[in-house]
């Protein structure tokens, strides 16, 4: 059944190959905001689930992340595995130095799979790890690894969606076009993000009520909603009446729908 969340074991042997099937999705969270990527390739997983007639899966990590399990879970995902610790809410020494510790056999996992994006991911983060420990020369070394795995196919989005991370690391690499991408596209997803910070008005809001908030301001009708999230409209209409509440919108359908367009533009 769809929309399925499941704890993940924490005694789940990853090296039992023949386990693993299934369309799996990493779901990127930072401060317990879902990067809208995740939210993209859910989609994506889900039509490739569809015509392959397996299960999606998504991955989410994090602390106290259950709101966001329940929201990829309204992006199509039939089963979210959830890793939820406080250790990893924010950066801790304790939480990179375990990443690094289960990469080699993650990569193992990766590469017996033929799951190279799955692969280039753990190198990335393997590599931010390092840096965050002041350990540089491990740090380059797994950059170095996951460059020369996304160069033949010019993978950039891993990189840029951990851009914030991998800055400093890269910009003691020598300049090469695919860096030279990955900083011009960093440093402009890093713009827009800082332009399009959500206005204080709905902090009260959920990622995924905001989300609607945006759609229903570029005068999206439910219907259409729906469909662009992969939502029943019965769902979006739910999700209106609870936007309209915490906001304290009153009056009828079209005076909620302007003054919820006006806090939009504040």
């Amino acid at each position: 059944m769809r929309n399925e969340v499941k704890l993940a074991n924490p005694n789940y042997d990853s090296s039992k190959i023949e386990e693993f099937k299934n369309v799996w999705v990493f779901c990127e969270q930072r401060q317990g905001q879902m990067m809208s990527t995740s939210y993209e390739l859910i989609s994506e997983g889900r039509k490739l689930a569809d015509e392959l007639g397996v299960k999606l899966c998504g991955l989410l990590v994090g602390d106290n992340v259950g709101d966001l399990a329940e929201s990829i879970g309204g992006y199509g995902a039939d089963e979210v595995i959830v890793c939820d610790h406080p250790l990893l809410k924010n950066y801790t020494t304790d939480a990179y130095a375990k990443v690094i510790g289960h990469s080699a056999q993650l990569l193992a996992v990766c590469e017996a799979m033929h799951y190279a994006l799955v692969a280039l991911h753990v190198r990335i983060q393997t590599a931010a790890a390092y840096e965050h420990l002041g350990k540089r020369e491990e740090a380059r070394a797994w950059l170095g690894k996951a460059l020369s795995g996304a160069a033949p196919d010019g993978l950039v989005m891993p990189f840029v969606e951990n851009y914030a991370h991998l800055k400093p690391l890269l910009a003691r690499e020598l300049k090469t076009d695919l860096i030279a991408k990955i900083t011009e596209l960093g440093e402009g997803a890093g713009a827009r993000n800082a332009a399009s910070a959500r206005p204080a008005v709905f902090d009260a809001l959920t990622p995924r009520e905001f989300e609607i908030v945006e759609l229903m301001a570029q005068r999206l009708s439910n219907r259409e909603i729906a469909e662009k999230l992969y939502l029943s409209e019965g769902s979006v209409k739910q999700y209106v009446n609870q936007i309209y509440a915490k906001l304290e919108i009153e009056g009828d359908v079209r005076t909620k729908r302007k003054r919820l367009a006006e806090l939009a533009k504040s």
